[in-house]
């Protein structure tokens, strides 16, 4: 009886995982005995191996999922969406500060 195929493994890092709304994020992964690959949300049908740029907008977990002859699996990255501060003068002039 032939061994059963090994079940896929996959690892989702993003880099960085905390960036400021509407700057990039680099979702990287890496997969063994898969041969489709897929990240959501809003990315889709990816190769099992390789990176995507998302824009961050909001705080978001991905999930990729690698697929190959052994089953499925997943792993998940979050990536945290922070609002950027405001510039020193709109500041002073709300905090109605004078310069």
């Amino acid at each position: 009886m032939a061994a059963p195929p090994p079940s896929p493994i996959i690892i989702l890092t993003a880099e960085p995982a905390t960036v400021e709304k509407g700057l990039s994020v680099t979702l990287r992964r890496r997969s063994q005995n898969a041969t489709e690959g897929s990240i959501q949300p809003d990315v889709g049908k990816v190769q099992a191996t390789g990176s995507t740029t998302v824009t961050a907008q909001d705080s978001t977990t991905y999930v990729a999922s690698a697929a190959g002859l052994g089953g499925i699996t997943t792993a998940r990255a979050r990536v945290t969406a922070t609002t950027p501060p405001l510039p020193k003068t709109l500041w002073s002039t709300v905090a109605g500060d004078e310069l």
